[in-house]
């Protein structure tokens, strides 16, 4: 998971959804979580990410400290060598943008696992990407 920091206080909207790609192609779009907080403090850290249990065939989106309902997904069970691809660096959240927060592909054995700077889809035959989408609604 993610911790996002310096948000002004107000009202967030967090929406997290994944997006299923076949050689560059996608084929399936899935709504994980959408959720509205109240952000209170510039000072308090707010928490993304996903949880996941490949050989479960699932993932859940997390929003602070609540879980979404499981999520399977036939991805994890048609690909049975998967790498997983994270932030590893601090990145600014651009607010009513997509973000990718965790990537999956059909890599077995992955180079670099960080997604700070950018991917590029199409680099493997299956990928599963998801994401994050912050929006102020106050």
């Amino acid at each position: 998971s993610y911790n996002i920091n310096n948000l002004e206080k107000g009202m967030y909207k967090i929406d997290l959804f994944a997006k299923e790609y076949e050689n560059g192609e996608l084929v399936g779009e899935y709504n994980l979580y959408s959720k509205n907080i109240e952000h209170k403090s510039k000072n308090v850290n707010l928490k993304v990410g996903v949880e996941d249990s490949p050989e479960n065939y699932y993932i859940k989106g997390l929003i602070t400290d609540s879980l979404s309902k499981e999520l399977k997904l036939s991805f994890f069970e048609n690909n049975p060598t998967i790498s997983l691809l994270v932030l590893e660096k601090s990145k600014t959240i651009v607010l009513d943008k997509e973000t990718p927060i965790v990537i999956y592909n059909t890599d077995d054995i992955n180079e670099n696992s960080d997604i700070s700077d950018g991917y590029d889809i199409g680099q493997y035959e299956g990928e599963l990407i998801v994401s994050m989408k912050l929006s102020k609604i106050q």
